[in-house]
């Protein structure tokens, strides 16, 4: 793995973390029990990351309608036992320049079928209009992941009873990865 590599990898602690995150950015934390929180970062050690901010909304309508507006930002302390992950958001500027130039060439590709009257610059104007808001709408969504905490593996044992004999199973968790052993005597 290359230093251009490592750079790009998520930090593993709050240690880790310290030249990546500073005081005032915008994150994303999500906790160990999943919850997700938006908000801005007040207070930043080597052991302790301090964020005001408010919980995301759950409920599909709670995000469309967005049922925080009514709620004050409050101030949540997370230490690395208690992290799961943290995001930055991405700039959605080049999202948008992007958006703009395929919108105007899907534009322009529907004028070439026309005979180019004068209504020509509509289409390449509106598809351009729409392009960039999708660009931004789309760049939005990207987030870039700079802390993901290292899971803990979880074991679960059953017992397995065969004609041929008795043992165990083990389910060894992850986070989201799975491995299954099974173990006969």
């Amino acid at each position: 793995m290359g230093v251009a590599d490592a750079s790009a990898q998520p930090a593993k602690s709050l240690a880790e973390l310290q030249p990546k995150l500073k005081i005032n950015n915008l994150v994303t934390v999500t906790d160990d029990k999943g919850v997700v929180f938006d908000g801005v970062v007040t207070a930043f050690t080597a052991d302790r990351l301090e964020i005001r901010g408010l919980e995301q909304p759950t409920t599909f309508f709670g995000k469309m309608f967005n049922s925080n507006w009514n709620k004050k930002s409050r101030t949540i302390v997370f230490t690395d036992a208690s992290l799961r992950r943290i995001k930055t958001p991405d700039p959605t500027w080049d999202g948008m320049f992007i958006g703009i130039g395929i919108g105007a060439l899907m534009g322009v590709a529907v004028c070439s079928g026309r005979n180019r009257d004068e209504t020509c610059p509509l289409p390449i104007l509106g598809l351009a209009a729409l392009g960039g808001y999708l660009g931004n709408e789309f760049d939005g969504t990207i987030d870039a992941t700079i802390y993901r905490s290292t899971p803990a593996a979880h074991v679960s044992l059953t017992p397995l009873f065969t004609r041929h004999g008795a043992g165990f199973g083990a389910v060894i968790r992850w986070s989201s990865s799975l491995s299954r052993v099974a173990v006969r005597q």
